[in-house]
């Protein structure tokens, strides 16, 4: 038994329709065929898909959002595959074919214009994890390396917690700003009246005091859930159920349309 590569698919006799038919089938889907051969005759095939995940587009939204403006998608896979999983997500950039150098290269040309933010998963990710402003590895199904070169694990398997979690690193950055220039602002200002004689030293000690516990209170704000998505209204949430429900009736008619596609060019 071989595995046929695509040069040796050409040369091989009495391809049959079967074959065809699962070689266009799976380039049509974007995934990748691995034929195997008896005496170069097509005896098996392996197709090898990769679907796009069921929250990129939330999390391609969210980081817009939350101020990211370029988005470049820097992968291995083919250039077709790339550009099928790039074009609907409305990505600035797609990169395929490239290898582990080729992400560490493409993420050091992006920090010449602005701090980088690099998600992976795999263990060629992880040079590039290592080298981006901040690495964010997909702990629940990634590779250790990859985890180990990251500055930040997601435990789940969810891809929009990225966004999530640009949002809430904002939301904590201007809150300790705050409190910080908050504090020293009023312990500044308790020195000069203490300077001038009118703050006594046994309250201005009571003020600092004072002061130390409102920063105190003030940073606990970053406690609070922040929101990192739009908020519905009602009409909005009744279309969307509306949607869903179309998209059941019709499902079972797409998965029919799926088999017709599949037997056509078999006579």
């Amino acid at each position: 038994l071989v595995a046929l590569g695509k040069a040796e698919w050409v040369g091989v006799r009495n391809n049959p329709t079967w074959a065809k038919t699962a070689r266009r089938q799976a380039l049509l889907d974007g995934a990748l065929t691995v034929f195997v051969a008896v005496d170069q005759v097509p005896a098996g095939v392996l197709i090898l898909r990769d679907p796009v995940r069921s929250d990129a587009a939330q999390t391609i939204r969210s980081l817009r959002a939350s101020g990211i403006e370029r988005i470049v998608m820097v992968t291995g896979d083919r250039q077709v595959v790339a550009e099928t999983v790039g074009t609907p997500l409305g990505l600035d950039e797609v990169r395929a074919d490239c290898s582990p150098v080729e992400k560490l290269h493409a993420v050091q040309e992006e920090q010449r214009h602005a701090p980088t933010i690099m998600v992976g998963d795999g263990i060629n990710d992880a040079p590039a994890l290592a080298m981006a402003d901040v690495g964010v590895a997909m702990g629940a199904c990634g590779q250790t390396a990859s985890s180990e070169a990251a500055d930040i694990v997601l435990s789940v398997d969810f891809l929009a917690r990225v966004g999530e979690a640009r949002t809430i690193a904002s939301h904590v950055r201007a809150v300790a700003l705050e409190s910080v220039v908050t504090g020293m602002a009023l312990s500044v200002g308790g020195m000069g009246l203490a300077a001038v004689g009118l703050l006594p030293a046994l309250w201005g000690a009571i003020a600092q005091e004072g002061i130390d516990v409102a920063v105190i209170v003030n940073a606990l704000r970053t406690l609070r859930t922040v929101s990192s998505g739009p908020h519905l209204s009602i009409d909005e949430n009744a279309l969307l159920r509306r949607f869903h429900g179309e998209h059941l009736v019709i499902r079972a008619d797409v998965s029919w349309l799926q088999s017709v596609a599949d037997t056509l060019g078999t006579g």
